[in-house]
């Protein structure tokens, strides 16, 4: 019986990777993903832009955009949900052709005392299949 497991288990891999299937990152994975491009400067992501931080001239940085997202929860009285997840996606690379990737995305949304929409904002960005950093150019912000 033990042995019908293992070779079940190996099979499952063998033809699991023979068709290169990728396992979805966990949540850790993600926000590891996000949090070391941190200091990306948003200017060169043409689909996160943003104008201004409150008190600050420098370079703007997907920090600015985190930090900026998350004060919304701070010593608020409102309903504030946050979720992520990720999901399989193909992602054009220039010269390397279309590449597989994990779509991910962090959403966080503001609610009255009554449920009713106030707010949202979210970052999108890919991770590349093959690695485990965000794909630059991919980054989405709104």
């Amino acid at each position: 019986m033990r042995y019908g497991f293992v070779a079940a288990v190996v099979l499952s891999c063998v033809i699991g990777c023979a068709h290169g299937e990728q396992e979805k990152p966990s949540g850790v994975e993600m926000f590891d993903a996000l949090f070391r491009s941190i200091d990306y400067p948003l200017a060169r992501e043409s689909r996160c832009q943003m104008t201004t931080t409150p008190g600050n001239d420098r370079e703007l940085l997907l920090r600015d955009y985190v930090l900026l997202m998350l004060s919304m929860t701070y010593e608020n009285e409102r309903n504030v949900s946050l979720s992520s997840k990720c999901s399989s996606a193909k992602s054009e690379e220039g010269s390397d052709g279309i590449i597989d990737v994990w779509d991910c995305e962090l959403n966080l949304v503001e609610y009255d005392h009554s449920g009713e929409f106030l707010t949202s904002a979210t970052i999108m960005f890919a991770v590349p299949k093959e690695g485990s950093d965000v794909l630059p150019g991919s980054l989405r912000c709104f």
